[in-house]
């Protein structure tokens, strides 16, 4: 009925399950680098 309506619709879930990725994907980085580097957190900042 409202082709274009349903694209929008799919195209902003689309849009936040990226974003939703790229926390994750940042939050793990995060992780990572403090199990790496302990302590030595200005090179993140």
């Amino acid at each position: 009925m409202w082709p274009h309506l349903q694209l929008v619709v799919t195209g902003n879930a689309l849009f936040e399950a990226i974003r939703q990725v790229e926390l994750l994907a940042e939050w793990m980085e995060e992780r990572l680098f403090n199990v790496l580097y302990p302590g030595n957190r200005a090179g993140k900042l």
